[in-house]
């Protein structure tokens, strides 16, 4: 059963991080959530990513792609921020695909067979994949003095 209080945030950063928008991250976490419970709330959480991945593709398609505003990253130390920046960098680097997936799997913390089923990949599929994609992002963060 999924509890709404632990997954609301991590579904309304996952559609903040699909959006670059607080209100339409917003309004999608609402939705999802509504679609859900619409569905008698009795599905896996993948089920939840799903709807939410589908209307932040929606919403996506309807609008041209949102740049980085110029205040994204947080106040703070300048060394800090430029080690955000970086961070930043090195996930636009990635194929969307496996940004996606590093954001489930390490920000939403969705189980790797979650992860599958939301995707429509096997176990296996979605270890091979992330990975490739975290040895990607580590040579990126290299690339960008991070590390």
């Amino acid at each position: 059963m999924v509890d709404p209080e632990t997954e609301y945030d991590k579904l309304y950063r996952y559609c903040y991080y699909r959006t670059r928008s607080r209100e339409t991250a917003e309004d999608l976490t609402q939705e999802a959530f509504a679609r859900f419970w619409e569905k008698g709330g009795k599905e896996q959480i993948g089920y939840l990513y799903t709807i939410a991945r589908n209307l932040c593709i929606d919403e996506c398609r309807k609008n041209a792609p949102f740049p980085l505003p110029e205040d994204a990253a947080m106040p703070g130390p300048e060394e800090q921020t430029l080690r955000r920046v970086g961070v930043q960098k090195a996930l636009a680097a990635l194929p969307e695909e496996d940004r996606e997936l590093l954001l489930l799997r390490y920000d939403s913390g969705l189980a790797v067979g979650a992860i599958g089923s939301m995707l429509g990949l096997s176990r296996f599929a979605v270890y091979r994949r992330l990975s490739g994609a975290s040895r990607q992002f580590e040579t990126n963060l290299k690339k960008e003095g991070i590390l």
